[in-house]
């Protein structure tokens, strides 16, 4: 089992297919309940196998509704989630399944390995965490506001994404893009009826353009408050998400929802997180106070929030000598990739290599990753802002090392998906430093899911990884981004490849 699944969708039959492997897979589960004698072997592992397929299966929706959102991917998705979800809550309140793990946690622990010993760990409290002990009335109340709140989440996400896609800003003097870089204005600049003009968006690469380097304090301003003020909707949403995950945390007996979130993570109580947060602040806030200060003293106004970017840029030039736009043509992204690739086998000795297939979007790339020549895992690109793609910047797995019932290897793929500016026939995609680090930073997620070698699915990768813990290896590569050797290397790769073209 060593291939890598297919990215294919059917979105016409997908529901269909989604309730025949939720059927198939609540067969197989009253089969394994029915086994006279359970064991790891027999029924954890086999019980694990078809989460995982069934992962695999369904990451592919959730990924393209995310990365190439229409109304057909948003229909789906949405009648999916109350199917998944009443399973997904079904399942983890099973108490005849939550007994059989604890029964081999009882009678196997000294003979199991730590990942397998780490699965029932997990499992047991996971299971705890969902109420399987409960009564059948709290179960059921459970079982309703886990549907609830997916449903409620997905609308938040759908109503800021299509706020953020109907919003466009049309600026027809050229004096007011005047200052912009010039790959910004190229990408704003289109022709309306043989008159210029230029569009600007609240996806994110249009709207830090010109927040940054926009001179018109009025439009600035304009934008600014279109972008905090997207989908007043969302108000309702949040009051009732927050007042559902205060009654779930409480018919699981916790104080509050902060309590519930702290018991599958590092740190210990809600006053060790609490603390940390006000250390942070005293710490910072004179030094905050200071750097204001002197970015008011450059304002002619009494500085606003729509100001901060712009004259934050004008300090920097005047302070350092810092113009993060004579950098951007060293960060083109074709080029960045092929540096990072190259700065990622020095460090790890891995390889990337790249494959055609047909993915959802033209410009998404697909890459196999060689771990000393050996082939270990597949990584997905898609790394360009677009209209319907979800903003911000995430890793998603999709497959987990692991070895299934029958020992057979499956290797490990992940997405790792960005905002940077699109590139046009005419315009390559130039990044800016922080681009880079985003870039590493998700790359230091995608590394540590796709060099593992746990053979349990699911404690491989980032799977089973405390969720405040799970930032420690993309924190760890993103400082490297800032590393004058690495950076060196960066521009080297570009200048090689500007040398190439000449030729």
């Amino acid at each position: 089992m060593n291939h890598f699944a297919e990215f294919k969708i059917d979105l016409e039959n997908f529901i269909s297919e989604l309730n025949q492997e939720l059927k198939n897979n609540e067969e197989k589960v009253e089969k394994l309940l029915a086994l006279d004698t359970k064991t790891y072997a027999n029924f954890v592992k086999p019980l694990q196998m078809m989460d995982e397929e069934l992962e695999i299966f369904f990451t592919p929706l959730s990924h393209i509704n995310a990365v190439s959102n229409t109304d057909a991917t948003q229909k789906v998705y949405s009648e999916s989630l109350p199917i998944i979800t009443e399973y997904s809550t079904k399942l983890s309140q099973n108490l005849e399944i939550y007994k059989v793990y604890k029964e081999i946690d009882k009678n196997e622990s000294a003979s199991l390995n730590y990942e397998q010993n780490r699965v029932l760990e997990l499992n047991i409290e996971h299971f705890e965490h969902s109420g399987a002990h409960l009564d059948d009335a709290t179960k059921a109340r459970l079982q309703e506001i886990n549907i609830r709140k997916s449903e409620l989440s997905n609308n938040f996400s759908q109503n800021l994404l299509d706020a953020t896609n109907a919003y466009e800003y049309i600026i027809d003097k050229k004096e007011d893009v005047e200052g912009l870089p010039v790959s910004d204005i190229a990408s704003a600049e289109f022709d309306d009826d043989g008159v210029l003009k230029y569009k600007f968006t609240l996806q994110m690469p249009s709207y830090i353009a010109y927040m940054t380097y926009g001179k018109n304090q009025k439009i600035r301003e304009t934008l600014y408050k279109a972008y905090v003020t997207r989908s007043p909707e969302n108000a309702e949403i949040i009051d009732e998400l927050l007042s559902l995950k205060d009654e779930m945390s409480k018919l699981l007996g916790f104080k509050n929802f902060a309590a519930y979130s702290l018991a599958g993570k590092m740190a210990e109580d809600e006053k060790s997180v609490l603390g940390f947060l006000e250390n942070l602040i005293q710490n910072s806030k004179e030094q905050a106070k200071i750097e204001l200060a002197e970015i008011q003293k450059i304002a002619p106004l009494t500085l606003q929030s729509f100001d901060s970017g712009f004259y934050s840029e004008i300090l920097k030039k005047e302070k350092y000598d810092i113009d993060e736009e004579e950098y951007r043509p060293y960060f083109e992204q074709k080029n960045v990739i092929k540096g990072t690739f190259e700065f990622l086998n020095k460090l790890f000795g891995i390889r990337f290599e790249e494959i055609q297939e047909k993915l959802w979007d033209e410009k998404a790339t697909s890459y196999n990753l060689y771990l000393y020549d050996k082939l270990t895992a597949r990584l997905y690109f898609d790394l360009e802002a677009r209209k319907g793609k979800r903003g911000g910047a995430w890793m998603h797995n999709w497959q987990a090392h692991c070895t299934d019932a029958e020992g057979k290897e499956q290797l490990a793929s992940a997405f790792v998906v960005c905002n940077f500016p699109a590139s046009t026939k005419t315009n390559p995609s130039l990044l800016r430093h922080d681009d880079v680090v985003t870039l590493f930073h998700e790359m230091g997620h995608a590394i540590h899911h796709m060099l593992s070698t746990v053979n349990e699915n699911e404690v491989s990768g980032v799977n089973g990884v405390e969720w405040d813990a799970v930032e420690f290896p993309s924190q760890f590569l993103e400082n490297f981004a800032y590393e004058p050797k690495v950076l060196k290397l960066l521009h080297n790769t570009t200048r090689q490849m500007k040398q190439s073209r000449m030729l």
